[in-house]
């Protein structure tokens, strides 16, 4: 608030969050926030605050800080992290306490961390960071999500904005909250500020055979892709002349083949030679992570992810006149992916369809104790 000095704001967040407003918690979140500042392109910059109340030493993890974001298409920076004292002193991080690690080298996950000081019951932890994306993964669009509450304990305020230019058209989804967007034209009318805010989130409790916390806990998720079938447009431009088989790989397709009677036969060999012949190595850096390769060096290469995988079997199965696709679903999921508003990050693997005399084949060849014609139990009955 405007006239509000630090110490104010300080003496604020201990008053409101007293351990006995909050008995049966270990800690509760007082501000959860975040501002994004959309581009026409889709990326956008984030600032985003966490201030979180300790109350319990079992609740002393929670100054391990670990903030995870993509090396490859975005940078991170920390703006301020400091332990709060229950008499009011702080204690701040210090630059060289704060590091940058990559949990791989075949991705492009990256994770900065730190740890807080001077973490105690009664203590309050206060960190803001900027994340910013050179660029949209899918360009000219920006999807994300919000939960207005992300566990168990209580939160006291959580606040989104999105500032999306008016080029961009916003679809969103609620579930388990009747929160409503307060929008604002810019004063350059070229945008407009979407907030999304909501107060005194009491403590939930698990309860037998209750659903995935995930699917009862307050959430918004955003987009700006009209529909399913634009992802897959995109999909198929970036795998766009990827499956065209060089002469190589023609030939090793004929060859496999040689013996073969029947289009089923063509394509049970081919599936088994793909199986045996590819080591699985999941190398996500870059598009890479969302572009497959192209089938060619997937071939010479002898390895490659499920999408390098589905490529090569869809370039070596249509090289002896069998129709195929790539196929994208989300492995593992329990609930219907239509169901949620359009993303790339709804899926999560890569596999074949082949058409045979009228019949579908899903292949799936990085399932390496799966015969032809079966897929893993993780791919069956999703989308």
């Amino acid at each position: 608030k405007a006239g509000t000095t630090p110490q104010d704001e300080i003496q604020q967040m201990l008053a409101k969050s007293k351990q006995e407003l909050f008995p049966n918690a270990t800690k509760v979140t007082i501000h959860d926030y975040a501002d994004a500042v959309v581009r026409p392109d889709g990326s956008a910059r984030t600032t985003t605050r966490m201030t979180v109340r300790l109350f319990t030493p079992r609740a002393r993890d929670e100054g391990e800080i670990k903030i995870p974001y993509n090396g490859g298409f975005e940078t991170i920076k920390l703006i301020r992290a400091r332990t709060i004292r229950p008499d009011g002193s702080s204690v701040a991080v210090k630059p060289e306490d704060v590091r940058s690690a990559a949990p791989s080298d075949y991705d492009d996950a990256r994770i900065l961390s730190f740890s807080m000081p001077a973490v105690e019951p009664g203590c309050i932890l206060d960190y803001e960071y900027v994340t910013d994306q050179k660029a949209s993964q899918m360009p000219g669009h920006h999807w994300s999500q919000w939960y207005f509450q992300s566990g168990f304990d209580p939160v006291l305020h959580t606040r989104l904005t999105v500032r999306l230019p008016k080029t961009l058209k916003l679809q969103t989804k609620l579930v388990n909250s009747n929160v409503k967007a307060k929008t604002t034209d810019t004063t350059d009318g070229k945008s407009v500020l979407y907030t999304w805010e909501d107060k005194n989130q009491g403590p939930r409790y698990t309860e037998p055979l209750m659903p995935d916390i995930d699917r009862t806990l307050p959430k918004l998720t955003y987009t700006t892709i009209p529909d399913w079938q634009a992802i897959a447009r995109w999909y198929e431009t970036m795998a766009e002349g990827r499956e065209v088989p060089d002469a190589a790989l023609a030939a090793k397709a004929k060859e496999v083949t040689a013996n073969a009677k029947t289009p089923e036969e063509k394509a049970r060999a081919i599936f088994y030679w793909v199986q045996d012949k590819t080591r699985y190595v999941a190398i996500e850096l870059g598009q890479g992570a969302y572009q497959p390769r192209a089938a060619n060096k997937t071939f010479v290469n002898q390895y490659g992810d499920c999408k390098d995988m589905a490529t090569l079997l869809v370039s070596m199965l249509r090289a002896v006149g069998i129709t195929a696709s790539p196929v994208l679903l989300e492995a593992g999921a329990k609930y219907k992916t239509s169901e949620d508003l359009p993303a790339p990050s709804a899926f999560n693997h890569a596999i074949c369809l082949a058409e045979i005399d009228g019949k579908s084949y899903w292949l799936d060849a990085t399932a390496e104790i799966c015969a032809f014609g079966q897929i893993p139990g993780a791919d069956r009955g999703v989308e």
